[in-house]
């Protein structure tokens, strides 16, 4: 365990949690390096928001096309 895990294992045992129940509690805890590397970032979101819109563009363009397209040959 490291340190914050350490101190995290004795905050919860001095808050009255059992020792065997405090242990897999305080290692299941991120420390901000893990966090950083598994969890989204607002750049992350942002990319996949802009990601999700040209797609959605995409498909308004095509759906357009194919609409004109069928307009034109049965109308």
């Amino acid at each position: 365990m490291n340190s914050t895990t350490l101190d995290v294992y004795e905050l919860l045992v001095a808050a009255g949690l059992d020792r065997e129940k405090a242990k897999p509690l305080a290692k299941e805890l991120l420390t901000r390096a893990e966090a950083h590397s598994s969890l989204a970032t607002k750049d992350d979101l942002r990319a996949v928001v802009m990601w999700i819109a040209s797609l959605m563009i995409g498909q308004v363009a095509i759906i357009t096309g194919v609409m004109t397209l069928l307009f034109s040959v049965y109308l």
